[in-house]
């Protein structure tokens, strides 16, 4: 009874919550690779720093983020200005 899973010990839990990446990383080398799946429905790994860096510096994709925050944000706030006094007028019923 007091002997613990050895899968809840400190260093597995770090592993365990790694596993995943480590296996996305697999599955889409295999298929870049492996099965030579399209460079335009999947790009090759190792081309994704790259990419990653020329959209922060030539694409503003900041500016692209921050307004698709701004949208999510704001319907956020207008279904609870609805849905606030709506759901109050129901509780009275």
């Amino acid at each position: 009874m007091a002997e613990k899973n050895f899968l809840a010990k400190k260093g597995y839990r770090f592993l365990l919550g790694f596993l995943p990446f480590v296996g996305v990383t697999l599955v889409w080398i295999f298929l870049n690779h492996g099965v030579k799946i399209s460079p335009v429905f999947l790009p090759p790994l190792e081309d994704m720093p790259k990419v990653i860096w020329h959209m922060f510096t030539e694409e503003n994709i900041l500016r692209d983020i921050g307004i698709s925050t701004f949208r999510v944000v704001m319907g956020f706030l207008i279904a609870i200005v609805i849905a606030t006094p709506l759901g109050i007028l129901m509780g009275y019923s």
